[in-house]
């Protein structure tokens, strides 16, 4: 058994999982749908299992992967001071506009 539905398949289904545990039909049901059982209800399931004669554990149950941080603020992105162009990536800008009257920031 690697995924939450046959997990819950094994032990009769959601319908069965929610009349022996009384745990809401819906929530059980989420479960299968989402692939993940809240840490704190996976003990439930597993003594279900052994009443079942089932060899489910806790280890059995897949882990939620952390989300991937996202930056709250996206890294801005450089711009002539004139004419408000994006300057191109790399270690010297240049301003894209060849008659860009900024000295530093003309093409070479």
């Amino acid at each position: 058994m690697e995924t939450v539905p046959d997990i819950l398949n094994e032990l009769g289904g959601v319908t069965a999982i929610s009349n022996e545990t009384g745990i809401p039909l819906t929530t059980v049901h989420s479960w299968k749908r989402t692939g993940f059982v809240p840490p704190w209800r996976v003990p439930t399931l597993v003594l279900l299992a052994q009443r079942l004669g089932k060899s489910i554990t806790e280890a059995s149950f897949p882990q939620r992967k952390p989300p991937v941080p996202v930056d709250e603020e996206p890294t801005p992105v450089p711009v002539c001071e004139l004419c408000d162009e994006p300057l191109p990536d790399g270690a010297v800008p240049v301003c894209p506009e060849a008659d860009c009257p900024v000295p530093a920031k003309k093409a070479a």
